[in-house]
């Protein structure tokens, strides 16, 4: 079994210090477990594999009870997810009693475990497996042309990390006086941040609106702070086309992602007539270059938006 929920692994937080594949990792070991029987241990190499991938989970949380100020337990500030102007104290809480860790864990895993199995039972298409191939690439993400939109073109830059990204999120906050949304820079880390290296006028520019902290791109001792190429592949089973991404994508820039690449699988004719295009994207895959959101979600401030009849919460800014 191979499928995408769309959720980090980040029920367990910041304070268990023991290994664990987290809400995943339980989902995975429920499926076996009920496949291959209870004589078959944890690890053991049972018949049945179950796998939950990872897809565009960049904005989803499993800590469903909301971020909460540990000081006084009132909601954090919803535009930047602080407690009286500071991150550190604003934190997520999942599902689990009075904020129980490995509850929420449970809880979360056991819900992927269920609709898994749900899904798999109620399953009736099957793949056709007499087609299985794949396309695999290296790109360099550098002055890469890009086309709008509008028809117009514009170029890729230097990766950076912005002012958000110090700010962490309500599954693991940052510190000091970052804040998540905050499409302004300061002087004071303009200086710091210059030290390792200061961005060009050109690559502020380009990363406009968000302001630069961390000129990663130009960082290279002792070694590249971020990829230049990065690996980008796709696999595809039949009608199902798997794309692999170095990233998390947030859930709207994924879906435009599906869109736009099934769009481009029906026009290019490599189905039979009829046949209906599957695709899903796995993410976090062969390499990491941070999160993958849209211009929109770069710009606004955790507002409540509206695309395709569909609303999207912004919980974490980058």
């Amino acid at each position: 079994m191979l499928n995408w929920f769309a959720v980090h692994g980040t029920s367990l937080n910041s304070t268990n210090g023991l290994i664990s594949g987290d809400n995943r990792g339980l989902a995975s070991y429920l499926v076996e477990k009920k496949m291959n029987g209870d004589a078959t241990m944890p690890g053991a190499k049972g018949k049945f594999v179950a796998a939950f991938a990872s897809t565009n989970l960049g904005d989803v949380s499993p800590n469903t009870n909301g971020p909460k100020c540990l000081d006084t337990g009132l909601p954090c500030d919803l535009g930047t997810s602080t407690c009286n102007g500071r991150s550190e104290k604003c934190v997520s809480f999942g599902p689990g009693t009075n904020g129980d860790i490995f509850e929420s864990t449970k809880i979360i895993g056991s819900k992927q475990f269920e609709h898994a199995m749900k899904l798999k039972n109620a399953a009736t298409t099957p793949i056709d497996g007499s087609i299985v191939d794949f396309r695999h690439s290296f790109i360099n993400m550098n002055d890469l042309s890009v086309t709008m939109e509008d028809g117009s073109t514009a170029k890729t830059c230097h990766a950076s990390l912005g002012y958000s990204f110090a700010a962490g999120t309500t599954d693991g906050p940052g510190m000091m006086d970052f804040t998540q949304g905050s499409n302004t820079s300061s002087p004071f880390w303009n200086v710091v941040s210059g030290f390792l290296s200061e961005p060009t006028k050109e690559e502020i520019a380009c990363q406009a609106p968000k302001p630069i902290l961390l000129n990663t791109g130009d960082c290279h001792k002792p070694y590249n702070w971020d990829p230049v190429t990065v690996p980008i592949s796709v696999f595809r089973v039949g009608p199902l086309f798997i794309l692999n991404v170095p990233g998390e994508f947030t859930t709207m820039a994924g879906r435009r992602m599906r869109k736009m690449m099934k769009e481009i699988i029906i026009d290019s004719n490599v189905l039979p007539d009829g046949e209906e295009v599957e695709v899903v994207i796995a993410g976090l895959a062969n390499s990491y270059t941070h999160y993958i959101t849209t211009f929109e979600e770069v710009s606004e401030r955790g507002e409540l938006r509206e695309e395709s009849g569909e609303p999207q919460h912004l919980t974490h800014h980058y």
